[in-house]
């Protein structure tokens, strides 16, 4: 609802990218509370500033293209952060069985 009322996107795009920065240490919290392990870390990192590196064009460059890309980000963000925190569990489990 905000770009309803941010008509040049500016302040939009700073949420973006402050949300984005509030992000990436929150997605380590399962790394904190030794539910995952480094390749998880790894992974949440790298997805993090990507999000952020897509967060920050459109900041810079507020259009309708930019404002895709950080849909797109956001929608190959969560998914893939969910996968590596899966896989890294499923990982887990196997060598404990073993």
């Amino acid at each position: 609802m905000l770009p309803v009322v941010d008509e040049h996107g500016g302040l939009t795009g700073r949420h973006m990218v402050s949300y984005c920065l509030a992000l990436i240490p929150v997605s380590l919290a399962p790394v904190l509370f030794l539910q995952a392990g480094p390749v998880y870390a790894a992974g949440a990192i790298l997805l993090g500033v990507g999000f952020l590196r897509s967060a920050v064009s459109f900041w810079r460059r507020t259009s309708t293209a930019q404002a895709r890309n950080v849909l797109h980000a956001s929608l190959v963000y969560l998914p893939v952060l969910l996968a590596l925190l899966l896989l890294e569990g499923l990982t887990g489990a196997i060598a404990f069985a073993l």
